[in-house]
């Protein structure tokens, strides 16, 4: 998922994200998650299921509680 050519499009306004997460490694979730808020408007939302994290791409995000989260200030 997070190898290979995505198509160049963005920036998006929110991305939903559930139920995919979970089925990555910590180091796939993480590039996944940077490449993804690449293609963000400044404060998007990132949608993801409430049981998910970020992990350590949390440091991109705000959180904001119940799987919702907004792109942190560049």
């Amino acid at each position: 998922m997070a190898r290979g050519p995505w198509p160049d499009a963005g920036p998006f306004d929110a991305v939903m994200c559930r139920n995919v997460l979970m089925y990555l490694a910590a180091d796939e979730r993480r590039a996944a998650l940077e490449r993804i808020v690449g293609l963000m408007a400044p404060n998007a939302l990132l949608v993801l299921d409430p049981a998910e994290h970020p992990g350590p791409a949390a440091r991109l995000f705000v959180d904001h509680g119940g799987g919702i989260y907004t792109v942190r200030r560049r």
